[in-house]
Protein backbone atom coordinates (compact mmCIF):
# COMPACT_ATOMS: atom_id res chain seq x y z
CA UNK A 1 0.00 0.00 0.00
CA UNK A 2 1.96 3.42 -1.31
CA UNK A 3 2.00 6.16 1.55
CA UNK A 4 -0.22 9.03 1.91
CA UNK A 5 2.72 11.58 0.54
CA UNK A 6 3.54 9.30 -2.77
CA UNK A 7 -0.57 8.52 -3.53
CA UNK A 8 -1.61 12.48 -2.78
CA UNK A 9 1.15 13.17 -5.80
CA UNK A 10 0.61 10.69 -8.43
CA UNK A 11 -3.25 11.62 -7.85
CA UNK A 12 -2.95 14.40 -9.77
CA UNK A 13 -2.90 13.07 -13.09
CA UNK A 14 -1.82 16.60 -15.04
CA UNK A 15 1.25 16.84 -12.37
CA UNK A 16 4.86 15.24 -13.47
CA UNK A 17 6.40 13.56 -10.75
CA UNK A 18 9.97 15.87 -10.53
CA UNK A 19 13.26 14.45 -8.85
CA UNK A 20 14.05 16.71 -5.85
CA UNK A 21 17.33 18.14 -6.13
CA UNK A 22 19.30 19.85 -4.11
CA UNK A 23 19.76 23.62 -3.55
CA UNK A 24 22.68 25.67 -3.34
CA UNK A 25 24.83 25.03 -0.25
CA UNK A 26 24.00 28.28 1.17
CA UNK A 27 26.73 28.07 4.18
CA UNK A 28 29.36 26.43 2.12
CA UNK A 29 28.89 29.56 -0.29
CA UNK A 30 28.51 32.09 2.67
CA UNK A 31 32.05 30.20 4.30
CA UNK A 32 33.82 30.77 0.98
CA UNK A 33 32.83 34.36 1.13
CA UNK A 34 34.27 35.19 4.45
CA UNK A 35 37.01 33.25 3.62
CA UNK A 36 37.66 35.21 0.20
CA UNK A 37 37.44 38.77 2.63
CA UNK A 38 39.88 37.83 5.12
CA UNK A 39 42.32 36.78 2.27
CA UNK A 40 42.00 40.78 0.90
CA UNK A 41 42.52 41.94 4.63
CA UNK A 42 45.58 40.32 5.15
CA UNK A 43 46.89 41.42 1.77
CA UNK A 44 45.73 45.05 2.56
CA UNK A 45 47.42 44.69 6.03
CA UNK A 46 51.03 42.81 4.74
CA UNK A 47 50.84 45.72 2.01
CA UNK A 48 50.47 48.57 4.28
CA UNK A 49 52.66 47.00 7.37
CA UNK A 50 55.63 47.33 4.99
CA UNK A 51 54.81 51.29 4.51
CA UNK A 52 54.27 51.14 8.29
CA UNK A 53 57.21 49.95 9.26
CA UNK A 54 59.32 52.36 6.94
CA UNK A 55 57.85 55.29 8.28
CA UNK A 56 58.15 54.38 11.63
CA UNK A 57 61.79 53.51 11.17
CA UNK A 58 62.41 57.04 9.58
CA UNK A 59 60.54 58.98 12.46
CA UNK A 60 62.80 57.06 15.20
CA UNK A 61 65.93 57.60 12.55
CA UNK A 62 64.98 61.60 12.73
CA UNK A 63 64.13 61.92 16.32
CA UNK A 64 67.19 59.93 17.11
CA UNK A 65 69.15 62.23 15.24
CA UNK A 66 67.84 65.43 16.69
CA UNK A 67 68.72 64.09 20.31
CA UNK A 68 72.20 63.17 19.19
CA UNK A 69 72.68 66.75 18.12
CA UNK A 70 70.68 68.40 21.01
CA UNK A 71 68.33 70.04 18.71
CA UNK A 72 65.04 71.34 20.19
CA UNK A 73 62.69 68.40 20.11
CA UNK A 74 59.71 69.40 17.39
CA UNK A 75 57.81 65.88 17.72
CA UNK A 76 57.68 62.72 20.05
CA UNK A 77 57.31 59.26 18.38
CA UNK A 78 54.76 57.18 20.23
CA UNK A 79 55.64 53.83 21.91
CA UNK A 80 53.83 52.36 19.47
CA UNK A 81 56.60 53.55 16.66
CA UNK A 82 59.20 52.73 18.46
CA UNK A 83 57.92 49.22 19.12
CA UNK A 84 57.00 48.70 15.29
CA UNK A 85 59.98 49.87 14.35
CA UNK A 86 61.79 47.35 16.54
CA UNK A 87 62.75 49.75 19.62
CA UNK A 88 62.34 47.50 22.80
CA UNK A 89 64.55 49.90 24.97
CA UNK A 90 63.34 52.79 26.31
CA UNK A 91 65.05 55.86 27.81
CA UNK A 92 63.29 57.96 29.56
CA UNK A 93 65.08 61.71 30.79
CA UNK A 94 63.17 64.06 33.04
CA UNK A 95 64.49 67.67 31.57
CA UNK A 96 63.86 68.76 35.01
CA UNK A 97 65.77 66.63 37.13
CA UNK A 98 67.75 65.32 34.52
CA UNK A 99 67.41 61.70 35.64
CA UNK A 100 67.40 58.58 33.01
CA UNK A 101 65.62 55.65 33.41
CA UNK A 102 66.04 52.81 31.29
CA UNK A 103 62.93 50.48 30.60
Amino acid sequence: MPSEATSSVLSNPTQKARPKVMGLNKRKLEDQRRQACRERGRAARRATDTHVLEDAERLLAAWNERQAKRLPMLFSPTIGAAVTAGYWLLWIRCPACRTLCFK
